[in-house]
């Protein structure tokens, strides 16, 4: 059975090897950290890998990006100085997408052709990187659709076993795209997450619960979802 899967994680107290510690620095609240552990770091590690790839005041798209890990991206990726596209759908969630600092919003149920779209509104350029934070097949397909040439497909987010995406070899050859996978970071990308929220450039949107509360949190949240979680 995964480690994962073991009951304890809501624990009040709980034993952990040192060497699995990390230091938290002072100025920085248990709020703020405590999503840092999971979503932003994943966000964060997605986009150290597409850095080789993107320069400051290209576009980059976030696939669920109304999503937490979504919208960790949008805040690390704007403080990275990149431009933003937000993918997903509904009002408040687009609302949401540009208060943290998306460029754009594009939501996929009313768009017929997400691709075309942000070509648009890129002036033809597309996006230099697309990170897929939506476990739907049809999320990795419109990620292809949205790449420029020599763009990078950045798979964050795990589909259930056996969902596949369907994507065409011919253009990938042809466009230069790379396709490649990220999972949560390591405790260094952790220390460097947590380094952008001490300076200030990235602030967690977070509110505080009981353990009592869990329940209804999670039911609200999964009634919630659009194409992102």
């Amino acid at each position: 059975m995964p480690a994962a899967s073991f009951d304890g994680t809501f624990a009040e107290y709980m034993i952990v090897a040192a060497r699995n510690l990390n230091p938290i620095p002072d100025g920085v609240s248990d709020e703020d950290v405590v999503p840092i552990m999971c979503a932003e770091v994943t966000a964060f590690k997605a986009l150290k890998l597409i850095t080789p790839y993107v320069s400051p005041g290209d576009w980059v798209a976030i696939i669920g990006a109304g999503g937490g890990v979504g919208a960790m991206c949008i805040q690390y990726a704007r403080s990275m100085g990149y431009q933003m596209i937000a993918i997903d759908t509904g009002k408040d969630r687009g609302e949401y997408c540009r208060f943290l600092g998306a460029t754009f919003f594009v939501d996929f149920n009313s768009e017929p052709d997400v691709g075309n779209t942000i070509c648009e509104m890129t002036g033809g350029l597309k996006a230099r990187a697309v990170i897929v934070a939506a476990g739907s097949f049809e999320a990795y397909e419109t990620g292809i659709g949205a790449l420029g040439p020599f763009g990078t497909l950045v798979c964050v987010w795990v589909p259930s076993p056996g969902v596949t995406a369907r994507f065409s070899p011919r253009e990938c050859i042809w466009q230069g795209h790379r396709i490649i996978g990220s999972a949560v970071g390591t405790r260094n990308d952790v220390r460097e997450a947590v380094d952008y929220v001490l300076r200030g450039l990235v602030k967690p949107q977070t509110r505080k619960a009981t353990l009592h509360d869990l329940n209804e949190i999670a039911q609200n949240a999964y009634s919630g979802l659009g194409h992102g979680k």
